[in-house]
């Protein structure tokens, strides 16, 4: 989170992509959610869309889901307006 917050997105997915990797799954929740953040944040909206995609089949019951739909959506209109 760390270094999302000081926008430094790549330093930042290579941190996700390190805890994805490592199969601590009380961790990867959380580490996916904040990957789709990044590349929202970094306007690659596709990625974002299929992350967040990704993320709500593999956590539909989650507590953090409707975040996740939500900020599909906000990536699918992005893709839409914004290519």
């Amino acid at each position: 989170m760390y270094y999302y917050r000081t926008k430094r997105y790549d330093r930042s997915l290579a941190y996700v992509e390190k805890i994805l990797g490592n199969g601590a799954p009380f961790k990867d929740e959380e580490a996916l959610l904040l990957k789709g953040f990044v590349y929202y944040d970094k306007r690659d909206f596709l990625r974002a869309l299929k992350t967040f995609d990704a993320f709500i089949r593999q956590y539909p019951g989650g507590g953090q889901v409707q975040k996740a739909r939500e900020w599909k959506a906000m990536s699918e209109r992005s893709i839409k307006y914004l290519g």
